[in-house]
């Protein structure tokens, strides 16, 4: 069987096992060849985690590739199955690229070519994040020049939460349409007034079928989402106080606050990662353009606009 029996959609699992395997044996605190004299005694100390096929896995090598364990553990497991468990499937890759070499699937000509695609894209990667170090360096002052000229960007909008029964007619439904829907809410407001529960008048009245159920809970907005109409008269009320009908483009409106969240700029401290990243990435990317146009010109690079203009994509899977 040479790899082209593959299916097509199971590409990306070759190639991670052979993307391991090109790198695992390369690396000395890695995976490390053992080939060792037949009389040689076996390695019995704290570096090595695991054996197969005349290799180690050294414990430096297996802490480095599942350093995800301590940063996200899973509480469902106990540690030492945590790092049972990460261990197995390292081997496993490994294991299975192995069978697939010697089934000679790394001299198929596709898989070669993911091999090569898959080893170039990991020395990009390396490359762009050496030679771009340090021009992804963010000091204190840009990070708080890029804060002031734009505060825009960092200033939250006012929002409500708030509950509301809504009697439907649209604006330019006739008078006495309007006017039936204006007194249908100002029966559910008198009702309200006379002490009944918020929530089962919704329920009764609410034309408002994504919010009736749950007693006309429209969680948090902002001016946007329901209309400035609307948004405005929330807004003014204080917590637990209803509105009077307030008429927006879907009709009548009782409206109950429960909470309001002034508009506030953030505080730099909170959002100065946040822009450190933001201006590290720009940096980066212009490094790297300037770069690759140099590139372009010492490895004379030519793109043929007539023949990619022809050239057909595949649809994936």
């Amino acid at each position: 069987m040479s790899a082209k029996d593959f299916p097509a959609k199971r590409w990306w699992f070759a190639l991670s096992f052979f993307v391991v395997m090109s790198v695992l044996p390369a690396v000395r605190h890695g995976v490390e060849a053992a080939g060792k004299p037949c009389g040689e005694p076996e390695r019995t100390d704290a570096s090595v985690v695991a054996r197969f096929d005349g290799r180690v896995v050294t414990t430096k090598d297996f802490e480095t590739r599942v350093s995800h364990i301590a940063s996200r553990p899973d509480k469902s497991m106990s540690e030492l199955d945590q790092k049972r468990g990460a261990l197995e499937t390292l081997l496993r890759t490994s294991l299975f690229a192995l069978e697939a070499k010697e089934k000679k699937f790394d001299q198929d000509e596709a898989v070669r070519k993911m091999i090569q695609e898959a080893e170039e894209a990991i020395l990009a990667n390396e490359f762009v994040k050496r030679v771009a170090a340090e021009d992804r360096k963010v000091t204190d002052e840009e990070i708080g020049a890029y804060y002031r000229t734009h505060e825009q960007e960092f200033t939250r909008s006012p929002m409500v939460r708030a509950r509301h029964i809504m009697i439907g007619v649209d604006r330019s439904a006739p008078p006495e349409k309007i006017s039936a829907a204006r007194s249908k809410a100002q029966t559910a407001r008198q009702e309200l007034s006379a002490g009944a529960d918020f929530i089962d008048v919704a329920r009764k009245y609410s034309d408002d079928g994504a919010t009736k159920h749950r007693g006309g809970d429209l969680g948090y907005i902002t001016e946007g989402r329901m209309g400035q109409e609307f948004f405005n008269a929330a807004y003014a009320l204080t917590p637990g106080e209803l509105s009077e009908p307030v008429q927006t483009e879907q009709g009548f409106h009782i409206i109950k606050l429960e909470t309001r969240r002034e508009g506030h700029l953030l505080p730099l401290a909170s959002v100065s990662g946040r822009i450190r990243s933001q201006l590290a990435a720009d940096k980066e990317k212009k490094t790297t353009d300037r770069l690759y146009e140099t590139l372009k010109e010492k490895y004379h690079v030519d793109i043929l606009e007539d023949n990619l203009k022809r050239a057909k994509l595949k649809k994936s899977g």
